[in-house]
């Protein structure tokens, strides 16, 4: 048994056993903004315009809440966000400082979620496109700023720092044995390929069309990086639902950058000098009434124990406890960690 999570779990524990539900809330708020933050910023850096990089981020919004729960893939996005920013910014900026926070945050992300393969996946297909394309232009006379030795450095940095866990290179086995179960694709709804007679997954597949047309049309055609990172991240979130938020970290920065190269009606760049001095009270006006209606919400929602006595077997785990029951025991696999805890070290 790999726990390959160990680490989100002891600080999800920590944060519980400190600060209660109250708690868990704050922190899967910040994680979850934390990400969607990052990706509005890169997204912004790469397009300048507030409402194209505003529209594209509330694109990662939609596909992302529902994966919005205190669990350990939220450590996932915020890590894949950072290093989508600091590998788009080498590339697009020549930005060379964040590469060295990318081994440093591995040591974190291989200790808490297995997903941590996605970002050695994206520094591998960033170094491979980068390298074949500084040599196809090496041939051709002539010479591309290819940051294919930062690069090189930081995918060996990264990768032995992915092995500074608890199970080394076990911990790389480990994704693609949970991958190949056949009891994960069929009864766990999150591995499952989308369903696409569903509205929400239509319009999913229709950002993506989008994206597709837009890269078709742009007057600066993709290249050969953009084009593997756009088809590997796709054939994911079609793979399985868990990765669609995956893919929008990494979709939503390249359609940012495209839709910069149509002749699109740029809302940022007519702003006049008093619209812009107003904008700032709208931003004010928007966070106090998302805020308002947040705590609202909050107010409305049913107490914490209520809501577990009313989705967990709270009721037959107090009778097993109270009657001495022992043994194996077969249990909806939803149930599985709610029985660990309860029943531990039993």
């Amino acid at each position: 048994w790999v726990l390959h999570e160990w680490l989100s779990q002891l600080i999800l524990y920590w944060v519980y056993s400190s600060f209660g539900f109250p708690g868990l809330r704050i922190l899967t708020a910040l994680l979850f903004t934390l990400s969607f933050y990052i990706v509005n910023r890169l997204s912004y850096s790469l397009n300048a315009n507030l409402f194209h990089t505003t529209m594209l981020t509330g694109v990662f919004l939609l596909y992302s809440l529902p994966n919005c729960s205190p669990r350990p893939q939220l450590f996932t996005f915020l890590f894949l966000s950072i290093f989508v920013y600091a590998l788009f910014r080498l590339k697009y900026m020549d930005d060379r400082s964040k590469l060295i926070l990318l081994p440093l945050i591995m040591v974190v992300w291989a200790n808490s979620h297995g997903g941590y393969l996605i970002g050695l996946v994206l520094i591998g297909i960033m170094w491979l496109t980068e390298l074949l394309r500084s040599l196809y232009y090496k041939r051709q006379g002539t010479t591309l700023p290819a940051p294919v030795r930062a690069l090189s450095i930081t995918l060996v940095a990264t990768l032995a720092a992915s092995l500074l866990t608890p199970y080394t290179y076990e911990l790389w086995i480990y994704p693609f044995e949970v991958m190949g179960l056949d009891a994960a694709r069929v009864f766990i709804t999150e591995w499952m390929s989308p369903d696409f007679h569903k509205l929400l997954y239509q319009a999913y597949l229709a950002v993506i069309m989008l994206y597709g047309v837009i890269l078709i049309y742009s007057p600066r055609k993709p290249d050969l990086t953009e084009l593997l990172l756009s088809g590997a991240f796709i054939f994911l979130g079609f793979l399985a639902i868990r990765n669609i938020p995956l893919t929008v970290i990494v979709i939503v920065p390249l359609f940012a950058l495209f839709a910069r190269y149509l002749d699109l009606p740029d809302s940022s760049q007519q702003l006049n000098t008093e619209t812009q001095s107003s904008t700032g009270g709208w931003v004010l006006l928007s966070i106090c009434m998302v805020t308002a209606l947040a705590i609202y919400k909050y107010e409305q929602q049913q107490d914490p124990e209520i809501r577990l006595n009313e989705t967990l077997p709270v009721a037959a785990v107090d009778f097993i406890k109270n009657n001495n029951i022992s043994g194996r025991m077969f249990n909806n696999y939803n149930y599985g960690g709610y029985l660990i805890y309860e029943f531990y070290p039993d």
